[in-house]
């Protein structure tokens, strides 16, 4: 039966970088190994894209531990609308490029190990390429193939190799980066890729990776270059521009140049323009599997921040405010009780560090969660606890740890809810106790999870 390739193969016994192009893909998941005997990853997608009358493409791919098998899916099926179900996930994956290994013989755990080893083996060599992910699998053949007869490959996402320059890490720039990054050049209007960028998730600083913009605060300006209304917080410096007029805005970890900050025209509430250049900037979406973002609530923001900026991996606790009505909402409005409300923080952190589980055990171990709309002495709706969360598998986690709980005898009245729109609160509630420097006298760590420990920085 003949399949449709989505891209060429690597030969076997060859090395060799490559570009996996952007694409549909239907995913399986297992909590298991993947190569588990029980395993039933491949009949889970099969019989969606049976249902759905979706082609068979190659190659399969398969993540290892845990267990993850994807699908492609064609360009003639990709234009039709598809749709989750309890065990297929319907993702959209971006362009990327792979260190690839061809290799030919059976479908085993042994032949992976061996050639992952011989994979990172060159890559640790490669002058111009260094890992970005971790290993895994494509197969281009049927199970039924016999062995002998079938071709797989080991693949390891990649990226440029990044340099150090006092003791911090640099990415790689083109010429026209370095124009603008390093000499203060600016893109022509209208060129940038980021102009009509409207997908979720974070701006990153071209040259270091620090996290600067949510997209969110993204908005349309029509003046031919990304503009934004805020910035995480103490993620842009501002500096009175060469010119005498303007002010400069630049990253403030690296010192590379972005654009310039304008205020007075008021295109929005917040009245603030930052004019970035799109080359001054990497975006990741929501789903790219390298950063992640959790919301939390659980009275008074200034002392859930304090715990969770602790967190080993976490990169970014910003204070502010969701699951109310009104737009662009204010303290004041807030402590009103009339918007609906929570105070809450925006955490972001690096998957390859922690992950969600072990950020939302510490969360319930730093405010008590069973008190009901109030929290020490914050009394209101506004300092109820609640996890906002951002997807199916951030909700079920939730509900797996307050029913753990609840079995412990532990009374929790944590709401569970959809995450809508998170909004920065002002800047005078930002990292508040590490710029008093002193510690919340509310949120005390009191260990709730017998197979949690506190980590700290």
């Amino acid at each position: 039966m003949a399949y449709e390739d989505i891209y060429k193969q690597t030969p076997s016994g060859e090395f060799e970088i490559k570009t996996i192009p952007a694409g549909k893909m239907l995913s399986a998941e297992s909590k298991a190994s993947y190569f588990d005997a029980d395993n039933d990853l491949f009949m889970r997608l099969f019989n969606y894209i049976k249902a759905e009358n979706i082609p068979m493409t190659v190659p399969v791919e398969a993540e290892i531990n845990p267990g993850v098998m994807r699908f492609h899916v064609g360009s003639e099926a990709a234009a039709r609308p598809h749709g989750d179900t309890g065990e297929v996930k319907v993702i959209e994956r971006r362009e990327r490029t792979v260190a690839a290994l061809g290799i030919r013989g059976s479908y085993s755990r042994s032949n992976y190990e061996e050639a992952r080893a011989q994979l990172e083996d060159w890559l640790s060599k490669n002058p111009d390429f260094e890992a970005d992910g971790r290993a895994y699998m494509t197969y281009w053949n049927s199970p039924m193939m016999p062995f002998f007869f079938k071709h797989a490959e080991v693949q390891i996402p990649v990226k440029k190799r990044t340099t150090r320059v006092n003791n911090m890490t640099l990415n790689e720039l083109t010429p026209e980066e370095k124009h603008v990054i390093k000499d203060k050049g600016t893109e022509r209007p209208f060129t940038g890729k980021y102009n009509d960028e409207s997908g979720r998730g974070i701006y990153l600083c071209r040259q270091c990776d620090a996290p600067l913009y949510r997209s969110d605060d993204k908005f349309r300006t029509e003046c031919g270059w990304p503009g934004f209304d805020d910035e995480f917080p103490g993620a842009v410096k501002k500096v009175a521009d060469a010119d005498g007029m303007r002010t400069e805005i630049m990253c403030a970890q690296c010192g590379g140049h972005l654009g310039h900050v304008f205020k007075g025209e008021m295109l929005t509430p917040k009245n603030t323009r930052h004019c970035v250049n799109s080359v001054s900037m990497s975006f990741e979406p929501v789903n790219s599997g390298k950063f992640g973002r959790a919301i939390f609530a659980g009275g008074c923001f200034w002392g859930v921040e304090y715990w969770l900026k602790k967190a080993p991996g976490v990169l970014l606790v910003t204070s502010g405010y969701i699951g109310g009505s009104k737009e662009y909402p204010t303290y004041q409005q807030v402590c009103s009780g009339k918007t609906g409300h929570s105070e809450a923080v925006e955490v972001i952190y690096d998957k390859r560090k922690t992950d969600y589980e072990t950020l939302a055990k510490l969360f319930l171990e730093i405010h008590d969660p069973t008190q009901l709309n109030h929290q020490g002495p914050d009394y209101g709706k506004q300092y109820r606890s609640a996890i906002f969360y951002l997807d199916d598998a951030q909700k079920q986690t939730a509900v797996k740890l307050i029913k753990t709980l609840r079995e412990s005898c532990i009374a929790a009245v944590t709401e569970i809810e959809p995450a809508g729109r998170f909004w920065p609160a002002e800047d005078y509630h930002q990292d508040y106790y590490g710029r008093k420097n002193s510690a919340p006298h509310c949120h005390i760590y009191v260990k709730r999870f017998q197979d949690n420990t506190l980590r700290q920085k």
